[in-house]
């Protein structure tokens, strides 16, 4: 009897532990796919950090992206090398950028990685588009990233 019962309450405990890594953003079990159509000319220009899920970006902060040779994307001078499917980056050993979600108009987009190192919704204005904003963070929440750590 007491055998069944340290295996139900180790059963117990288990369930209580956290997946994935708590130093991230995500939960790294949860499967995650990047739009296969997000490329850097979708992509280029101006933005505003909406939502984060890291330190990475805060909101607010105001990034400038463009476009480089070969479909890389450039963020000051950080170089994101073009990787196809909507990925960005992975060079010298920091994560790769994958856009979760880009609107029709590129008005708003969810970046994340695949290891919840950082994540971010951003948009071309500092207000307004709350649909959209909404459903940014549908998908990032289906992307397994936590919303308990989203700041605005």
């Amino acid at each position: 009897m007491k055998t069944v019962f340290a295996a139900a309450m180790l059963a117990f405990l288990a369930a209580c532990v956290p997946v994935g890594n708590s130093n991230t953003a995500r939960d790294r079990t949860v499967p995650m796919a990047s739009q296969v159509d997000a490329t850097a000319v979708r992509l280029s220009g101006d933005w505003v950090v909406r939502t984060s899920y890291s330190e990475t970006a805060r909101p607010g902060e105001r990034l400038r992206l463009r476009r480089g040779q070969g479909g890389a994307l450039w963020l000051d001078d950080i170089a994101l090398p073009a990787r196809g499917q909507g990925r960005f980056g992975g060079a010298g050993g920091s994560p790769e950028w994958w856009v979760l979600w880009l609107d029709a108009d590129n008005r708003t987009a969810a970046i994340g990685t695949p290891g919840g190192e950082f994540g971010w919704i951003m948009d071309r204005k500092a207000r307004g588009g709350m649909d959209r904003i909404r459903a940014a963070k549908e998908i990032m929440q289906w992307s397994g990233y936590d919303m308990a750590r989203a700041t605005e």
